[in-house]
This record gives C-alpha cells, structure tokens and sequence, in this order.
C-alpha cells in the first residue's frame, strides 16, 4: 500500500479562492458595457480617460478595465461607474430575458 505522507506545506497551505462561475447575468452585464463601448467607438484606453476625467475614486488602466470587463464579475458601482463616463443616461433591460424571474402582480 501507499503511505500519503502529509505535511504542512501540503495541508496547511492556504488554497487559492477559486473565482465564481459566470452565471448568465455577468454575460449579460459584460456585453451591455461592451456594446455601449463599440457603439460609441470607445476603446480602453479612452475609457480609462473618462473615467479619469469624471474623477473615479480608483485607478483604472486600459488592461485592468480590459480584464475587469472581459472577466465579466464587476460590482453594479463598478458598472454605474463605467456607463456614466460613457455618458449613458439610460438602460433599456426589456430586452433581457425573464424565465424563472417573480414578478409581482
């Protein structure tokens, strides 16, 4: 038979949090701000501009903002923070699915 031997290195080492899976709503939330970037002919680099310019508490480089983005698991403050520099003054959601969402009646 074979002896697993364990040590501290192995057992007590702290593991790497695993990052969440994305679930259909971080799709959906990442192509809404990829959208309004194409639609506006935005790129990360100018987006990082912006949102300079707005005064973003935080530091954005166009790589991190590429992927923040693109990694899709960005907070609502994050996004709201992104769709004001892009100068968007309204959502239209409708479109987004709704299976298996309550609504109130």
């Amino acid at each position: 038979m074979h002896e697993r031997r364990v040590t501290a290195s192995t057992e007590l080492a702290p593991s790497k949090p695993k990052r969440p899976e994305k679930t259909r709503w971080h799709k959906y939330a990442t192509r809404l701000i990829k959208l309004e970037l194409v639609r506006q002919d935005v790129s990360f680099k100018r987006l990082s501009q912006l949102m300079e310019e707005m005064g973003s508490e935080d530091e954005h480089s166009p790589d991190s903002l590429n992927t923040r983005i693109n990694r899709g698991t960005f907070n609502f403050s994050f996004a709201l923070e992104v769709l004001r520099a892009l100068k968007v003054d309204s959502l239209d959601i409708s479109q987004l699915p709704s299976k298996g969402v309550a609504r109130k009646k």
